[in-house]
């Protein structure tokens, strides 16, 4: 990896730089290697035993006294020889920590305001410790190898409105654009008179723009229709070193990832006629960029929607409902999605979850992990105690995506002191259960000590809403968190539709 090669380029600087702060006597700079230090023997002889009388006496008045070398006092030969040993390996060891520690905090310096310059919007920093010399920051593993998604919705900088292209357009990526074309045809080409219209919100590996084209419905009538474009951010050295599809991190690359995704939505499967994955009705870029057309006319993406009033009670079931049984056909088809989160999902006009982001796709026809591979799912979402190629961890994801739901809070609060939504709900419902033990019997009928629940209370006098609903479906969602008898993703959809406000509405 060329960070490899550039942080040992930046070892020798520091070396060199350090080492001449450090040796404060004489001009000899000792020969180092992080560890192992050879000091001359001169050092030893002109300057760190240099300076010691030859007899133990004051010297006789204004003549100079006679200096000399322990080596030339031929009287204590066998102490001179035990000196020098002994002192030079504690010169040895503690130069050697002293230049260690400080190369050690030049690289990581170095090396994490090169990685902050270098990758740029929405992209992902490798987990990497170069070899164990030097840790990267926290916060870059915690705001990158999760699948950070900024926190604040605005568009990586270019032509404001975005401008749309053919693949045929992409200079860069010749090969691929035709590899694209021949593979899926149509689908390879934008619809007519596309224009991008407003940015919606960051995906875990791009953006989200509305859109609208012109659809021919007859000879003579043609219609304005609302689209959605997704985009893709491309990694970095990407467009200079571009991999082939046979390179095993090629999946990893906008390439991979946008190839990947046409894929799945263009070959025949159980999964295309779902009402919940989006329909792919074109593709080309945006910005230079990789871009797809969905046919969907989107209100906005799930996260943005949450705190909302206007979303209520009946609306969150039917996302809930909708979106587990989304995952429940991509685990029938042994596919784990490994990025659920609020951000990949968008709602439209009717309140319906389309799932818009399937980059880390595994299983099926689609493989495993690809090398290099260092997303690990989306922040606060990630079960720590589950792989991420395990079903399991899509259940997990899930429980946190229904606590977004019910009590209208996010996955991770705060920035310096974070607090994940699962562990607060672990341990509120916890205090919730451990109040009602607490209390004489009487007091246990009453409703909300009856039916425990985290459900928002701005939802607990809205319409359909069922205390006994709050309660089960928080007990749900905390059982998905759980790391010992988390529910298949089938026992979920089965459990919310048992609800009352599911039976009722039938959602």
């Amino acid at each position: 990896m060329d960070m490899a090669v550039e942080s040992g380029q930046l070892a020798g600087e520091a070396c060199e730089v350090t080492s001449d702060k450090l040796v404060g006597f004489g001009s000899s700079v000792p020969a180092m290697s992080l560890g192992v230090v050879e000091l001359p023997s001169e050092l030893f002889r002109n300057e760190l035993f240099g300076h010691i009388p030859a007899y133990n006496t004051a010297p006789p008045g204004p003549t100079p006294p006679v200096v000399s070398t322990l080596d030339s006092c031929h009287d204590l030969a066998e102490f001179a020889a035990k000196i020098k040993s002994e002192f030079a390996a504690k010169i040895e060891s503690e130069f050697a920590a002293k230049i260690e520690s400080e190369v050690a905090a030049k690289i990581k310096s170095e090396i994490a305001a090169k990685i902050k310059s270098e990758f740029g919007f929405g992209s992902s920093v490798p987990a990497m410790s170069l070899e164990g010399v030097v840790e990267l920051p926290s916060e870059l593993f915690r705001n990158e190898l999760f699948g950070y998604i900024p926190a604040y919705n605005t568009a990586p900088p270019g032509p404001n409105p975005p401008v749309v292209s053919t693949l045929d357009s992409c200079h860069d990526l010749p090969e691929f654009a035709a590899k694209i074309k021949s593979e899926f045809g149509t689908m390879a080409d934008l619809p007519r008179g596309l224009v991008v219209e407003d940015f919606i919100g960051n995906t875990l590996f791009g953006q989200v723009y509305r859109a609208k084209y012109n659809q021919q419905q007859g000879l003579d009538n043609v219609q304005e229709a609302k689209v959605m474009v997704k985009a893709w951010n491309y990694i970095r050295d990407e467009l200079k070193f571009p991999p082939t599809p046979s390179a095993g991190c090629w999946r990893i690359t906008a390439q991979g990832r946008f190839h990947d995704e046409m894929k799945l939505l263009t070959e025949p499967s159980p999964l295309l006629p779902h009402d919940n994955i989006v329909k792919l009705i074109g593709s080309g870029l945006v910005n230079g960029r990789l871009a797809v057309v969905y046919d969907l006319d989107p209100l906005d993406t799930l996260r943005n929607i949450l705190p909302q009033d206007d979303f209520d009670w009946v609306s969150r079931i039917k996302v809930a409902i909708q979106f587990a049984s989304l995952v429940e056909a991509f685990h029938s088809q042994q596919l784990n999605l490994r990025n659920i989160c609020a951000d990949n999902l968008v709602l439209d006009k009717h309140f319906h979850p389309k799932l818009v982001d399937f980059g880390m796709l595994v299983g099926g026809d689609f493989g495993g992990i690809s090398r290099g591979e260092y997303v690990h799912g989306c922040t606060g979402y990630t079960d720590p105690y589950v792989s991420d190629t395990d079903m399991a961890a899509d259940v997990f994801s899930y429980g946190v995506l229904l606590l977004e739901l019910v009590t209208k809070r996010v996955a991770v609060e705060g920035d310096k002191h974070r607090v994940f939504l699962h562990a607060w709900a672990k341990n509120e419902y916890d205090k919730m259960t451990r109040l009602k033990e607490a209390l004489p019997r009487r007091r246990k009928r009453e409703a909300k000590l009856k039916y425990p629940s985290l459900v928002h209370e701005s939802f607990t006098g809205s319409g359909f809403f069922y205390a006994k609903d709050g309660a089960e479906i928080t007990k749900l969602a905390l059982r998905c968190v759980s790391h010992s008898r988390a529910p298949t993703i089938k026992t979920v959809v089965k459990r919310l539709r048992q609800l009352e406000v599911a039976k009722i509405l039938d959602l």
